[in-house]
């Protein structure tokens, strides 16, 4: 299963879903900020890199693998997204 908590900047999004996390066992929290992060860093410098990584196509495609894949293993996700 998967949860969206949807919300803008600040609004305690991680802090719920880390919440959440404790109250259910096996649970995990994906953070697809984090994939911004590594996308970000990895195309530091570069003509591709766009000002915002969620406008990449990859972003979308790798922050789907990143959320979904613990769903598949019968794991509940938490995913965070602003």
């Amino acid at each position: 299963m998967i949860v969206w908590l949807n919300g803008p900047f600040g609004g305690g999004r991680t802090t719920l879903a880390a919440g959440l996390c404790r109250a259910v066992p096996g649970a995990t929290v994906a953070d697809p900020e984090a994939v911004g992060d590594l996308l970000r860093s990895t195309l530091a410098g570069h003509a591709l890199r766009p000002r915002d990584y969620q406008d990449l196509p990859l972003w979308r495609q790798m922050t789907s693998a990143f959320v979904v894949g613990p769903s598949r293993c019968g794991q509940t996700t938490f995913a965070t997204l602003s």
